[in-house]
């Protein structure tokens, strides 16, 4: 199904079945989602760069903030931006995701970039989450605080100013992030249903949380990438 040169609906059906059976990480599936990359239908595009954010490696970095640079698709846009989440590479990642977060014209693209630009300890990154406090959207806001938070260990609002006036106090840039918190992606979390009380070996599909795939661990501590 997932190669089937026809049928995009298939493709799409099949890969996503790969992508979150147990066995998803294999090699063999890896080539099969960069491929997928190239795609002529979006829908397959989505699920190859949703299964690189699952199994993918920083290798995969700069062709997926490609896609969220150029692609017209919308949940394609938002699935590059969670995908890259959970992928580390500051060199491909920081300068598409900073656009995205001040130019794309999807509240979801761009709060979705916000959250991503949280694993990286730089200043620009720093000043962009803090004008994007700016935006029109709440949760664009509020996914920038977020990050904001893991980069400082701060929780000074959801305003520019306060943001700005501490960062002003700082002797030098090591110390903006020297409180800062480990960088861990966010998940699909949901309660149990009443079929999964009732039978005791089925569970909710949640994810656990956790760094993402490249990395290492002096940048989650919060030392600063440049």
């Amino acid at each position: 199904m997932a190669s089937d040169p026809f049928n995009p609906d298939r493709r799409q059906t099949g890969m996503l079945l790969l992508a979150n059976a147990p066995f998803g990480g294999e090699s063999v599936y890896i080539r099969l989602y960069e491929v997928a990359l190239d795609d002529e239908d979006s829908g397959v595009q989505t699920v190859g760069v949703k299964a690189l954010g699952l199994h993918g490696s920083p290798r995969h970095v700069a062709p997926i903030a490609q896609i969220l640079t150029d692609a017209e698709d919308t949940v394609l846009r938002w699935e590059a931006a969670r995908s890259l989440q959970r992928l580390h590479d500051a060199e491909s990642a920081v300068r598409p995701l900073i656009t995205a977060l001040s130019d794309d014209d999807e509240a979801d693209v761009r709060a979705a970039s916000a959250t991503a630009l949280g694993q990286y300890r730089s200043r620009r990154v720093f000043d962009a989450l803090v004008s994007s406090l700016d935006d029109p959207s709440l949760r664009v806001n509020m996914a920038a605080e977020n990050a904001l938070h893991t980069l400082t260990g701060q929780r000074l609002g959801t305003k520019p100013t306060p943001w700005r006036d501490w960062a002003d106090g700082m002797s030098d840039r090591e110390a903006l992030f020297a409180q800062g918190l480990d960088y861990e992606y966010p998940v699909f979390q949901r309660d149990r249903r009443l079929s999964e009380w009732i039978v005791p070996w089925l569970d909710p599909p949640n994810e656990t949380s956790a760094a993402p795939a490249g990395m290492a661990g002096e940048a989650r501590r919060g030392v600063s990438e440049g």
